[in-house]
């Protein structure tokens, strides 16, 4: 049997759907065009791929990115999908209830990373799913992004999800990009980027241009943003 780092891994956007329309994500001018193209594939069709692909590289690794739980059937595939591939990692905004995870997936085959927005879930309803996850014995992890617009209540949060013990694995990841004329992560003050890691990290990696060049040092400023 092959361990986690010998499996072939596969990063699989399932759906372009969401519920929530946050400012920072580049996908989400493109929600009502999705809607149309998304979701198209039954459970059914989508296994019979995977076993071709469980044939041919046996017991692979899976990350389902974007908001899978916009997936109609999401429960009947990954009951599915659990029994010939994982772990499979469920990347998620927690946009809905998590009882059909709870119910009908294998904690030991699946696990959870959940990014808390606070522009379109309350911390309470994003705490209760999460911690109704951890009771069933699921690997979680959780992510905060410091965007601007909330910047001021990103301690509190991480406050609020120690206290809660959701500390396992727990970061905040800096924000890229633009808010109100302003480029981040540069914009952040020097407390904030002392909380955040980044006084660990050169300012010439921060960005990465149309090449892609830069992108994995975005990865590693990241990776250096975590309790």
């Amino acid at each position: 049997m092959k361990n986690d780092k010998e499996k072939l891994k596969f990063f699989w956007k399932l759906t372009a759907d969401c519920p929530f329309m946050c400012p920072y994500c580049m996908d989400a001018p493109k929600r009502n065009i999705s809607r149309i193209l998304t979701n198209r594939l039954l459970p059914e069709e989508w296994i019979f791929y995977w076993k071709l692909i469980y044939d041919k590289y046996g017991t692979c690794e899976i990350v389902l990115l974007e908001e899978p739980l916009s997936y109609p059937e999401l429960e009947k595939l990954i009951s599915m999908l659990q029994e010939i591939h994982y772990p499979i990692h469920i990347s998620t905004a927690l946009s809905r209830e998590v009882d059909f995870i709870i119910n009908a997936l294998s904690p030991a085959r699946v696990r959870i990373h959940a990014r808390f927005h606070p522009l379109f879930i309350t911390s309470e309803d994003f705490l209760r799913r999460m911690l109704a996850l951890k009771m069933a014995k699921f690997q979680i992890h959780v992510s905060i992004l410091a965007y601007p617009l909330y910047l001021d209540n990103i301690p509190i949060y991480v406050e609020e999800f120690r206290r809660k013990a959701l500390n396992e694995y727990l970061k905040v990841d800096p924000y890229v990009g633009e808010y109100r004329g302003a480029r981040y992560p540069e914009s952040y003050s020097p407390q904030m980027r002392k909380y955040l890691g980044l006084s660990e990290f050169p300012e010439e990696r921060w960005h990465s241009d149309s090449n892609g060049n830069g992108k994995k040092g975005q990865e590693e400023m990241k990776n250096l943003c975590r309790w």
